[in-house]
């Protein structure tokens, strides 16, 4: 990998870190005689300004590892990230053991399948290490359904094997930051005075380690990625230019990349994009009386740009109608086409991908659009705000 690469990769790690021309915050590293930036939507956290001050201070030990060009010196130095990352959320936590133990699981199969497993840890103090050998096996065909699990203390030593109960699992008040299917174990997670963290890892071979606040990383397609939750949230609502809708965008996102479903959702606060789809028949004020109004009428009035809980109730149904061919496109309190073709814009060069060349149309008619690729990556594209003039820019998740 060459030092540019290196760098990116680096920034890549965390989702609301971006490279453009322009933007509000810009931060900066040197190696030798060059300069290598990113841009933020607001300035760093604290936890985060940290993380990146340590990146700074090992900036170039990090790209004379990777100039080796090893895939496995490339996975070493995300993983140590990572486990950076995680530290500086608990540092009593064995965190190089949690990785390794997640490395583990998912080059494992069992009965010609994937391995997938639900730990919680907790604070109190177990006493068999989840990690022996002598247990895989055992432990290779439980704690993966939706509502079991395997609690453990800090060093993964084993404490019990739990269901989680129907009561337990209740509708949340505020925000939320996790996919649908962790809902129950971010349930317990907030229930428990005793659990601090879950760590899954699921047949479709992602692995995801949760905190009361939601994602604090994850492992998709054999890369990490680590989320500062509430700046995440906070750099979505920015790029989209409504806080609402973007906090309440994620979560349908989310749900979307984890379910492998691609998708085009478009906001177009302007009505500008609507303009210029040539299939007016996914105009939801021209669905008529027919089939597809009464599929469509239960979400026409979905406020995505509402507030906490303006789309809780459809929450599934938003996310199979965006699994639909074609791009969903919104204003803050309406959908307004399910299934939408939009015009390629002149000035939009090549693209691999239909859906991409209509994410790339769709801004430059005036819209914001998210676009989600069938094995789950998450790009939004917006456009970047610096003092001395703006950019089209990305931010990438997954």
């Amino acid at each position: 990998m060459t030092p540019q690469e290196t760098f990116a990769s680096i920034v890549k790690l965390v989702p609301q870190w971006y490279q453009a021309e322009h933007g509000p915050f810009q931060y900066q590293a040197k190696y030798g005689e060059e300069t290598f930036s990113f841009f933020n939507q607001r300035k760093l956290t604290p936890d985060l300004l940290s993380f990146w001050n340590s990146i700074q201070s090992r900036l170039p030990k990090y790209i004379e590892q990777a100039s080796s060009g090893s895939a496995s010196v490339a996975e070493c130095l995300q993983e140590s990230l990572v486990e950076r990352w995680l530290t500086s959320k608990d540092r009593l936590c064995d965190w190089k053991k949690v990785i390794s133990y997640i490395r583990f699981l998912l080059n494992r199969t069992s009965e010609n399948l994937p391995v997938a497993i639900n730990l919680l840890i907790d604070t109190e103090q177990g006493e068999d290490d989840l990690t022996s050998p002598s247990l895989s096996k055992f432990i290779d065909q439980i704690a993966s359904s939706p509502f079991t699990y395997l609690r453990c203390d800090r060093k993964l030593r084993l404490l019990s094997y739990e269901e989680i109960p129907w009561a337990t699992v209740t509708d949340p008040n505020s925000y939320t930051f996790h996919p649908e299917f962790l809902h129950p174990f971010h349930c317990v997670l907030n229930s428990s005075p005793t659990a601090k963290f879950s760590v899954h890892v699921t047949r479709n071979r992602d692995a995801v380690i949760m905190d009361k606040e939601g994602i604090l990383a994850a492992r998709r397609k054999g890369e990490w990625r680590v989320y500062d939750v509430c700046t995440f949230k906070n750099s979505i609502g920015d790029a989209m230019q409504n806080y609402s809708l973007g906090a309440n965008l994620f979560g349908v996102l989310f749900d979307l990349s984890f379910k492998r479903h691609g998708a085009l959702l478009i906001s177009d606060p302007h009505h500008s994009v609507v303009n210029h789809i040539v299939n007016k028949d996914s105009l939801l004020e021209n669905a008529g009386a027919g089939p597809r109004r009464k599929i469509t009428a239960s979400i026409k009035d979905l406020a995505i740009g509402g507030g906490v809980g303006a789309v809780r109730s459809h929450r599934r149904l938003l996310s199979e109608l965006a699994s639909i061919d074609g791009a969903v496109v919104f204003d803050r309190n309406n959908v307004l086409a399910i299934g939408a073709v939009i015009k390629p814009h002149p000035g939009v060069g090549s693209h691999v991908g239909t859906r991409t060349t209509a994410a790339h149309s769709a801004l430059r008619w005036g819209g914001i659009p998210a676009k989600v690729s069938s094995d789950g990556d998450v790009t939004i594209y917006f456009e970047s705000q610096g003092e001395d003039g703006s950019s089209q820019a990305e931010i990438q998740f997954s």
